[in-house]
């Protein structure tokens, strides 16, 4: 993920199709109420994430 400082309150949206890994490194938070942090995170086979930069991290929500 680009630097969390660098897009404060933007959002992304990825969606992973096809086969292969997804890994994503940055400061990422998940949005299930949640304090602590990850450096790294894997999207699974079809699934869609929205991440949103608070200027510090990246909150992490499933969106299906």
């Amino acid at each position: 993920l680009p630097s969390a400082s660098s897009y404060s309150g933007k959002v992304l949206f990825l969606k992973k199709i096809g086969s292969g890994s997804v890994t994503l490194k940055g400061t990422i938070i998940p949005a299930g109420g949640t304090i602590s942090t990850t450096t790294t995170e894997h999207v699974g086979t079809n699934k869609s994430m929205m991440y949103i930069s608070n200027g510090s991290a990246w909150i992490e929500y499933y969106c299906g």
